[in-house]
């Protein structure tokens, strides 16, 4: 009986810094307006490509997300991580949350970065007749 005892103790214990590892902290960029942002209608999307992977467009609240490993593991070292998706759009399952996790199994600590396109209906134009890119 104290084998059992003891042995959901510990189970119930490692759940819990189980669970600890998988929530990652999700911190926004930004409190309030964005600086040199314009109000629009533009809403975050969430859409899947034909190999089933999920992609992010139109990401109005920019975070990074911290994906800590456990202690056991932890090396002191840390990267931020941008994932990619061709300047429309995040792939931030395969690119982001997949790689973050590979990652901490090294031991690595990973910021990775959701982060807004330009998009002329929210930033404005960004072509160089503008003048602002000189």
């Amino acid at each position: 009986m104290k084998n059992i005892l003891l042995a959901a103790t510990l189970l119930l214990g490692s759940s819990g810094q189980l669970l600890r590892a998988q929530a990652p902290l999700v911190i926004p960029l930004y409190v309030g307006a964005i600086p040199d942002s314009r109000p629009s209608g533009v809403q975050e999307t969430q859409t899947q490509a034909a190999d089933g992977s999920p992609r992010t467009a139109n990401v109005v609240v920019p975070t990074l997300t911290v994906f800590n490993p456990t202690k056991q593991r932890a090396t002191g070292t840390a990267i931020v991580l941008c994932p990619g998706g061709g300047y429309t759009r995040l792939v931030m399952e395969r690119e982001g949350r997949e790689a973050a996790l590979r990652l901490n199994e090294m031991g690595i600590t990973v910021f990775l970065l959701k982060y807004r396109l330009p998009n002329d209906l929210t930033q404005g134009s960004h072509n160089s007749k503008n003048g602002k890119q000189r």
